[in-house]
């Protein structure tokens, strides 16, 4: 069958190392594909507003699953989808989490919500420090999350960063409460949903609203929260650069993002 889906991770896939910028080759490709009347989309762990500039780099995407699934945004048809995990069941994993002084984001509406001391003191020597500025522009920043986010389901706890000494702890607590789901995107950091939710979920969700079958999706990804993605998608492509659950996970390996690999396995399937 011919591809009428394609959908990308965006750090460590589509993006170059800065987690900024997309290559012109990334972009030619796609946008070719696009004009083919394939359907384009983007399949990130980051919230909308992080994803923003991204979304506004791309304007023929169709569809963009954030917060690796729980918030999804069919751009045509301009509508959301939201499945969060409920105030009672994320607030305990919250409190645990600033108890051991874990770097924590809560996405909510498309926003990360962030305390203000952790914006200020968060440095990270693993990520770019353009990428670093625009996590801190685009969180909004308040004294308390749980308090300002009282009573309501969230999208995902995003940890940045869990202390070294207090690793093995805090992954076991996170393992032990029932309904949540956790995965990682980049060094050092957890993502935590609803159970039920991953990339794949979305993607399928919305594939078998287009009336896509699996068979004809074509999905990219790199690192632990693309696992369920790939596995889903008929033609499913590792990157270079991706792990080894992932190289595993996926049916191809292309190759990396900082050498456009997003392009290379596109532009190689519509010659074909």
């Amino acid at each position: 069958m011919s591809v009428k889906v394609i959908v990308s991770d965006l750090d460590g896939t589509l993006l170059q190392d800065d987690h900024v910028s997309i290559s012109e080759e990334n972009m030619t490709a796609l946008k070719k594909a696009s004009e083919r009347g394939v359907h384009i989309g983007i399949a990130t762990g980051r919230n909308r507003s992080l994803a923003s500039k991204v979304i506004d780099m791309l304007p023929f995407i169709r569809f963009v699953v954030c917060s690796n699934g729980a918030y999804v945004y069919d751009v045509e048809k301009d509508t959301v989808e939201v499945h969060g995990i409920d105030y009672n069941v994320w607030l305990p994993i919250y409190e645990f989490m600033m108890k051991h002084q874990c770097l924590c984001e809560v996405y909510y509406n498309g926003k990360a919500y962030v305390e203000s001391r952790i914006v200020e003191d968060f440095r990270d020597p693993d990520l770019h420090f353009d990428f670093v500025a625009m996590i801190k522009r685009h969180s909004e920043v308040v004294e308390d999350p749980a308090m300002i986010l009282k009573g309501k389901a969230i999208e995902k706890i995003n940890v940045l960063k869990v202390p070294v000494e207090a690793r093995a702890e805090v992954e076991a607590f996170v393992s032990s409460t029932f309904g949540i789901a956790v995965t990682s995107s980049i060094p050092g950091n957890l993502e935590i949903t609803r159970g039920d939710v991953n990339k794949g979920v979305a993607l399928a969700r919305l594939c078998e609203e287009y009336g896509v079958d699996r068979s004809e999706v074509m999905a990219f990804g790199d690192s632990g929260n693309d696992k369920e993605m790939l596995e889903w998608a008929g033609l499913s492509y590792a990157m270079e650069n991706a792990t080894d659950v992932i190289r595993a996970a996926a049916a191809n390996i292309t190759k990396s993002n900082a050498d456009h690999g997003v392009a290379a396995a596109v532009n190689a399937h519509m010659i074909a």
